[in-house]
């Protein structure tokens, strides 16, 4: 006999007839999950690498990408600064003031549990 790992079917079946207390049980295991995820995606980001924001407030951050220049831990958390790509400048200045001579824009603060490596090949920034 043997015996597989559960699907994503199976999972919501369970959820469609779980009650109140399995339903706590199981929100609790998606928030360490998703935890979880965010702590392996940040300690990913390293300075050179390209990243893809998302889960961003406000939501007008999400989607956009950029080098990462620098990289700061204040106490337990990272942030960083992105040195968006000449198309995510274009998109943040349509919600924002971005000077029309900045090809570029350095965008600072950003948490990196909310940063996907999408190249990790490191470049210089410049």
């Amino acid at each position: 006999m043997s015996t597989s790992a559960p699907t994503l079917a199976d999972a919501l079946d369970f959820i469609s007839g779980a009650s109140s207390d399995d339903l706590d049980r199981v929100l609790l295991s998606y928030k360490d999950r998703q935890k979880k995820l965010r702590e392996i995606r940040a300690a990913a980001v390293r300075r050179g690498v390209t990243v893809r924001t998302s889960n961003l407030t406000p939501k007008r951050y999400d989607g956009l990408e950029g080098e990462v220049t620098e990289v700061e831990t204040i106490r337990t958390r990272t942030a960083v600064t992105l040195l968006l790509t000449e198309e995510s400048t274009d998109t943040l200045r349509r919600s924002e003031y971005v000077p029309p001579e900045t090809k570029r824009f350095p965008l600072r603060g950003v948490p990196a549990t909310c940063c996907e490596v999408i190249d990790g090949s490191e470049t210089s920034a410049g």
